[in-house]
Order: C-alpha cells, then structure tokens, then sequence
C-alpha cells in the first residue's frame, strides 16, 4: 500500500508539472484558498483541482472545521493521510466550491515596511489574491492617510497596512469615526479580534515574522467577509 501510494503521488507530481509547463492555471498556490461557505461557518471550501499534503500544509484550519471540496477535486493518499493524522473531517460537495474573492471582503495591502520577506510575500499575493489592490508606501504616516482615505471613501471595505510602526498607525487610523483600527500578531490574533471587534483596518509589524506566518495572516485576511459593527454599536 505504501508503494502504490508513493507511486500515485510521483505521477501527481508529474501531471502537475506538465500543467505548468503548457502554461495552465497553477494548481501549487503559494496560499491555498480557504474559503468559509455562508451556509456553514464551520465548513471550509478548497478550490484545488489537486490537494496534497503540501497543499494542505499552508492552510490554517479552525477546531472542528470540515474541509469542503469540490465534486471532482482529487485528494492524494498524502492529503488522506495528513487529514487523518490530524483527525480533520472533509467532504464533498455536489456543486463548485466557492473562492475567498467572491466572497471575501474588497481588500487594499499597504506596505511601508519592505523586507525581503515583505517583498516575497507582495510577489506571492499578486498571483494568489489578485483582485487585492496593494501598494507601497514611504512612510508609517503615508500608510495611516491612505488607509483612512480607502475606508471613508468606500474604496475598499478593509486594509492590511505592514508597517514597522504599527501601534502609531492603528492608533492614529482610529482618529477618523469610520475606523476601526487594530493591531495584529498572528492569523490566530486576527480571527479573536474579529470576532469581538471585526476591524477594517488591520496592522503589523512584520519584524520576527516568517514568510510561513505572513501568508496565513493573508489568508486569514481573505476569508473574511465584510466587516459588521461590533456588538457594543
């Protein structure tokens, strides 16, 4: 069995790269999507033609999240094995499994901060999350204005602004009544203060941050809707 499914996997691998290599749409994202369906916030979609162990390795998966994926999605015996090592339920559903830029709030990326991994991590989000718009910025300050400015205008419905100075930035962010600005250390960070706050305008630090941790903040970014008053409005 262990032979058959190494096998199974190097012919996964092969068919993968011949994909690239015609120039099809890629099926190895650098961050999957994980979608949440409206109909179960429980139930996570997988919009992978192809699932792997390596894919699901890049995902952040809730407690008691069921991964949903789509009516002729192939799960490799690796992805088998990893959901089960890790008692991880899924299923399939009978319809297209839903992508986080349908469903996903209209998001603007400022940097003001450009590390190397920043930088890689900007490369990774124009292929993996294009209809984000993203920007550079030069200073903290630049990065407060215009973050403010997409908000009040309705540009967009949230901004993740990556800056050195981040506790400048949320607190001077917050000065405008439309802003509901917070400071962010991980994906896990960002879905406890979504449930209590729901911001518009996330910001981070991106020092001591690995390129593996900026990508599951993005992705926590990507599966959120549009942000809801909080409970205390």
């Amino acid at each position: 069995m262990a032979h058959d499914s190494a096998l199974v996997e190097r012919i996964v691998a092969s068919v993968l790269e011949q994909l690239q290599s015609r120039g099809a749409a890629r099926v190895e994202s650098p961050a999957p999507t994980a979608a949440p369906l409206k109909a179960d916030p429980k139930e996570l979609g997988l919009t992978h033609a192809v699932v792997t162990a390596a894919v699901l390795e890049q995902l952040t998966i809730p407690a008691g999240a069921t991964l949903l994926v789509g009516p002729k999605t192939v799960l490799t015996p690796s992805a088998h094995d990893w959901l089960r090592q890790r008692q991880i339920a899924w299923k399939r559903s009978r319809t297209a499994v839903s992508s986080a830029a349908g469903d996903g709030a209209r998001w603007h990326l400022l940097a003001s901060t450009v590390t190397p991994t920043v930088r890689s991590l900007l490369d990774q989000v124009s292929r993996s999350h294009a209809s984000w718009k993203r920007q550079l910025v030069g200073t903290a300050a630049e990065a407060t204005e215009t973050a403010v400015r997409s908000i009040a205008t309705a540009e967009t419905e949230r901004v993740f602004v990556i800056t050195g100075q981040a506790d400048v930035v949320a607190c001077r962010a917050n000065r405008n009544d439309r802003v509901r600005s917070a400071v962010i250390q991980s994906a896990e960070h960002l879905r406890g203060i979504e449930a209590s706050l729901s911001p518009n305008v996330v910001v981070l630090d991106p020092q001591a941050k690995s390129l593996m941790e900026l990508r599951q903040i993005v992705q926590a970014c990507a599966v959120l809707g549009a942000p809801r008053p909080p409970a205390w409005k």
